[in-house]
């Protein structure tokens, strides 16, 4: 492989496609890996290149048989990374190439035990996949539920290898990072899992240093007391925003007083999947809500008991599963604890 004027060459590589969304010029310093969610490369390419398609591209999609289609110039802004933090850098767009791997994700058993993709959970027809094609694993974000991952080509594997070894060589790359370690608020996305091998390619692209070492920032914060309120102001008399929050969930701050410290909680329950819709973005969980106000309920019944103030319009949530016209969700909420009781 090889990179001139900002394009890669290669006998990997196929026609370029240009895509939909393409920004002001960039420096690379960053490689953000992501997989696409969806059934094939092709699909992908079709999607970032549809006039239609104003809020998501990458500089790369590999396709299952590990064969590559540039989208984006290497020194043009993709957008593929969304609202992003790591260590002290923000906003990765701005300086960062985004490979898109053509991979499922994450697979859900059906009612039949059957694991199955997740855009075909209630179709009686779903493709079943095959058990060899599939990898059990925790998630590296403790907020991620999902358990059952599909596996990556091996095709696809030595060609990331490759295509992270050219931009190297041809930018000032210093960093390799997963979607699922920069997304913002943290466990928002998932990619590219457990069955990349991210920390392995890290280990080989990059040098040994210390400070290149990938930070958990889901390990910073974390509550250290039984039990801790979560409350809408900064006071010990503030509305309750849930039930209290169980030691040693992992929280993110954001402000802080002298007393009281503010954090995103994650909150997880059931709301009428009706009232959500598909925010059109890089993952197929990413959700919003559409009405006013909508109830999220510990289990999926008008009855189920409410575990949190009402969702608002607007809000941005991630659907794990539906059941019988409801959806299982985790939304990111922000209130206040009592300082001493979280560990920073």
């Amino acid at each position: 492989m090889d990179i001139k004027n900002h394009r890669i060459s290669g006998d990997k590589i196929r026609p370029f496609v240009a895509a939909t969304t393409v920004g002001k010029e960039i420096v690379p310093e960053a490689i953000v890996i992501h997989y696409t969610a969806g059934p094939s490369g092709d699909a992908t390419v079709r999607y970032f290149a549809m006039p239609e398609c104003r809020r998501a591209s990458a500089h790369l999609v590999v396709h299952e048989d590990g064969t590559v289609t540039q989208m984006v110039d290497f020194n043009r802004y993709a957008a593929h990374a969304g609202e992003s933090s790591y260590g002290n850098r923000k906003a990765f767009n701005y300086f960062s190439v985004g490979i898109e791997i053509s991979n499922p994700g994450y697979l859900l058993k059906n009612k039949e035990g059957n694991f199955v993709y997740q855009w075909e959970y209630d179709k009686p027809k779903a493709k079943i996949i095959s058990l060899d094609k599939i990898v059990e694993g925790k998630h590296r974000n403790k907020e991620t539920v999902m358990r059952f991952w599909h596996k990556y080509t091996d095709a696809q594997i030595k060609t990331v290898f490759e295509l992270c070894e050219t931009l190297k060589k041809a930018y000032n790359i210093s960093l390799i990072v997963g979607h699922e370690e920069i997304c913002m608020p943290l466990g928002r996305k998932q990619d590219p899992g457990p069955a990349f091998p991210l920390d392995e390619l890290r280990e080989k692209i990059l040098p040994k240093k210390k400070e290149d070492t990938p930070v958990d920032i889901a390990e910073k914060f974390g509550i250290t007391n039984a039990k801790v309120n979560f409350r809408k102001t900064a006071d010990k008399n503030g509305e309750k925003l849930t039930a209290p929050i169980p030691q040693g969930t992992k929280l993110q701050v954001i402000g802080e007083t002298s007393e009281w410290v503010q954090v995103i909680c994650p909150v997880q329950g059931w709301v009428f999947a009706a009232y959500i819709e598909d925010d059109h973005t890089d993952d197929k969980g990413d959700a919003v809500v559409k009405v006013d106000m909508l109830n999220i309920r510990k289990d999926p019944s008008s009855k189920g008991e409410l575990i949190a103030p009402p969702l608002s319009k607007g809000m941005v949530v991630f659907v794990h599963t539906e059941q019988n016209g409801w959806a299982y969700v985790t939304v990111y909420m922000k209130g206040w604890v009592f300082k001493q009781f979280i560990n920073i």
